[in-house]
């Protein structure tokens, strides 16, 4: 009885082997349409892991502006960053000083809705949404609704904010 299993357990190995390498080099698309579901699963993977990252990168920015770190606000942006909106064009150096790093300014709070990652290639990503701010200017309460964009790019590994704009809901008359 023992040699019978041993016998059948040879076979099967063999009928086994045979069959994959048959399947294998006779029907090639098989096994390279499945590379491929596997491939396109980790690309899926790995561009939801890169939106998370993305996503975590603005929520950052977002709570930088609100306790005013400079240099975190610095380390996610370009050299040539910029900002063009309702103030005109904010380049880097300035980002430090006006809007709600200005010394009379405070965020207090923000939230988004509807926010998109659109990627436009390996290293180029658009962010946005519709977002609610509160805080203090001059003295005086300041909060309202805006569209925000913000365009990343990845520059020697490191996503980097290199473009924002903002379009104010009460300067559009909404």
């Amino acid at each position: 009885m023992k040699t019978l299993s041993v016998v059948v357990i040879c076979l099967t190995i063999g009928f086994v082997e045979r069959f994959a390498i048959s399947a294998h080099s006779a029907s090639p698309s098989i096994a390279s349409g499945q590379a491929e579901k596997v491939q396109s699963a980790n690309s899926l993977q790995e561009r939801q892991a890169v939106r998370e990252e993305i996503i975590g990168i603005e929520r950052g920015d977002w709570e930088a502006f609100k306790t005013k770190n400079k240099a975190a606000v610095g380390r996610v942006r370009s050299d040539d960053y910029f900002d063009f909106g309702s103030d005109g064009r904010v380049d880097k150096a300035k980002v430090f000083s006006e809007g709600w790093m200005a010394a009379d300014s405070t965020l207090l709070d923000f939230s988004w809705q509807d926010l998109q990652v659109n990627f436009m290639g390996d290293a180029t990503a658009l962010v946005t949404y519709r977002g609610k701010y509160r805080g203090t200017t001059a003295g005086k309460e300041d909060r309202g609704e805006a569209y925000y964009s913000t365009l990343y790019q990845k520059r020697q590994g490191r996503w980097l904010i290199v473009f924002t704009q903002d379009s104010n809901l009460k300067c559009a008359g909404m």
